[in-house]
């Protein structure tokens, strides 16, 4: 389809311009220009984005909703330009804008013999955020992802995620890899944060309210005896970045229905936290509560 190369040639144009703009500043002003013009324009996701804010923080004023709405569509095209410019840029100059704390246990995860489950989210820049993980850590992460409805675009994307020696499978076709890796000493870099299926995952309390969550890393990480590695990029006001981990308490636990949910009920529980203390980082546009538990139950499906 033609519109699938307009599409595609348009991003190559955008990583050009976003090397060319080189400054942190420069990017974000291009960012926050390209959000006002969609602002004007309908979008079904500036209404998910503001019930979303509405209702995980009922409290909120108009003013601070109409802020992190405007602030969250920007720095999701921040994110964009960043990861569009990678192919022009040298890798150290990227890996230098992470600031990975000095912790040894995590460290221990990565270099050790055993495999290992890293679990992320939409926030700051995540795509910036593995590659730079992969590098720092000296250990290729294989990456589950998503295909994009646009396969030039799909392509384009893997091209860059892997430029560093990071791996990418497909979300659909992710079991048997994600097996043979962690049993192999790898580690499994996942994005937990969307809306899961209904009909086979869990729904977990996230901003107070049930939310189909993932439970195939749990799943994993329990039934081979795998570390869990929570970790997230926040972006600061210079426009590089600190990354916050955790190793979840995951130790004791077998793989039961119960442990499951409990495991990814911490993983909610971490990213809820650095979302309330950084809520315009996180992205609102994605329906996340768009199934109700209720239709769910066994009788009803």
């Amino acid at each position: 389809m033609i519109v699938f190369y307009i599409h595609y040639y348009f991003l190559l144009l955008l990583g050009l311009l976003s090397w060319i703009l080189s400054f942190n500043a420069l990017r974000y002003h291009l960012s926050k220009f390209i959000s006002n013009l969609l602002n004007f324009l309908p979008n079904k996701r500036q209404g998910i984005t503001q019930t979303n804010l509405l209702n995980s923080f009922p409290t909120i004023s108009k003013t601070d909703l109409q802020n992190i709405q405007k602030i969250t569509n920007t720095n999701l095209f921040v994110t964009m330009l960043e990861f569009l410019s990678v192919p022009y840029r040298k890798k150290d100059q990227v890996v230098k804008q992470f600031e990975f704390p000095d912790d040894d246990k995590v460290k221990e995860v990565f270099n050790g013999s055993k495999g290992s489950v890293l679990l992320s989210a939409h926030f700051g820049n995540w795509e910036l955020a593995a590659m730079s993980a992969g590098v720092y850590y000296n250990k290729p992460i294989t990456l589950i992802v998503k295909a994009q409805k646009n396969p030039l675009v799909s392509n384009l994307f893997n091209k860059y995620r892997t430029l560093w020696n990071n791996k990418v499978v497909d979300m659909g076709n992710a079991a048997k890899v994600m097996i043979d890796t962690v049993k192999n000493g790898g580690t499994i870099g996942l994005l937990a944060d969307q809306a899961a299926n209904p009909h086979r995952d869990i729904f977990i309390e996230f901003f107070g309210r049930p939310a189909v969550t993932y439970e195939a890393p749990a799943s994993l990480a329990l039934r081979y005896k795998v570390p869990i590695i929570v970790m997230f990029a926040i972006r600061k006001d210079d426009g590089n970045y600190k990354i916050y981990h955790e190793i979840l308490d995951t130790q004791n636990l077998t793989d039961t229905p119960e442990n499951r949910a409990k495991v990814m009920s911490m993983y909610n529980t971490s990213l809820e936290n650095i979302i309330r203390q950084y809520p315009e980082q996180w992205t609102w546009q994605h329906n996340r509560w768009k199934y109700n538990p209720e239709d769910y139950k066994k009788g009803n499906q």
